[in-house]
């Protein structure tokens, strides 16, 4: 009889550790490929908007920026209201002012997120779910660009009723207005 001999060693916790290891650089790999697809989405989405905001210093009077505030408001109007929804512009000239009014029966901003309307980045949909593209950055360019006519930008909103914006320039703004509607 000859003799045998063996030696056994447990490797159940080295094969756990793999294990972990191994998810863990699944997840950081998922994590990277999102990274990326998001860089290259915002890349993309912020373009136009960002040669708006380089135009701020440039012609404070001129009609394109005013065009741009009327687009950025008209395209989320057209963005957030339901196909049988009603989009209204409405232009209004005071004793010291001119406001021009875009209203809608869109799905309308909750009360407690109304204090972030024209921030930066900020949609008002779930962001997990990511049901209307943009970068957040309509409202406040249409309110930076009011602002920086004088003017200012207030939105008045109620879930699943609408949303209504209101731009009130000053009144010596109305020759402006009056070359944007013209060209």
């Amino acid at each position: 009889m000859s003799d045998v001999l063996g030696i056994c060693q447990d490797i159940t916790e080295q094969r756990q550790v793999e294990q972990t290891l191994r998810a863990a650089r699944d997840t950081a790999q998922r994590a990277s490929r999102a990274k990326s697809a998001f860089l290259a989405a915002m890349s993309h989405e912020l373009r136009t908007p960002l040669n708006a905001i380089i135009g701020f210093s440039d012609l404070l009077a001129d009609p394109r920026r005013l065009k741009q505030v009327l687009i950025n408001l008209l395209s989320n109007a057209f963005k957030f209201t339901p196909e049988n929804g009603q989009i209204a512009v409405t232009v209004a000239v005071g004793k010291d002012s001119l406001d021009i009014i875009v209203a809608d029966t869109g799905i309308g901003i909750p009360a407690e997120r109304m204090s972030e309307v024209g921030m930066p980045f900020t949609q008002f949909n779930d962001a997990h779910s990511r049901r209307y593209a943009g970068t957040g950055l309509g409202l406040h360019i249409a309110k930076s660009l009011a602002e920086q006519h004088g003017g200012s930008l207030d939105v008045d909103s109620q879930p699943d009723v609408g949303t209504t914006v209101t731009i009130r320039l000053p009144r010596t703004r109305l020759t402006t207005i009056r070359e944007l509607l013209a060209g």
